[in-house]
């Protein structure tokens, strides 16, 4: 209020998103920024490699498997929270007829979200990639994480 009171004045106060954004434009910088203190703890990060055909196998699972147990139902009974509706997996309800077509563009859309994923984590060089659980223990004991 004290920076921006004509903004206070009309910003939706329990719309997070929007409050957050006033904050940033009014000090004209991000609200939330990354630390620059070093970590309190050790930190070891971990990443499960996965090959593409063996992720889309998984995610063509989950998706028969969530329509199986009644996302059709559970989208229209969400209906009126609109948010809810913006994400992977309800969105295709609205945009596509035809159950087949809508389990198949929650798979594409799904395998894209998780690729997009896979890329960004690929950006953090912390983090140490592994194939399997085993190799997840060996790895820990081998830099004395246990």
């Amino acid at each position: 209020k004290k920076i921006d009171s004509a903004g206070a004045e009309i910003i939706d106060t329990k719309n997070k998103r929007r409050l957050v954004r006033a904050i940033e434009v009014a000090f004209k910088r991000p609200f939330f920024r990354e630390t620059k203190n070093a970590p309190e703890y050790d930190i070891l990060k971990l990443g499960i490699k996965v090959e593409k055909q063996e992720l889309e196998k998984r995610i063509n699972k989950r998706v028969d498997q969530m329509i199986k147990m009644g996302l059709e139902k559970e989208v229209n009974k969400l209906s009126s929270r609109s948010k809810i509706l913006e994400t992977i997996g309800y969105r295709e309800w609205k945009e596509y007829k035809g159950n087949e077509e809508i389990k198949e563009r929650i798979k594409i859309n799904t395998f894209k979200f998780a690729k997009r994923q896979i890329t960004w984590f690929k950006k953090d060089k912390s983090i140490n990639w592994i194939k399997s659980y085993s190799e997840a223990k060996k790895f820990i004991k081998k830099n004395k994480f246990d």
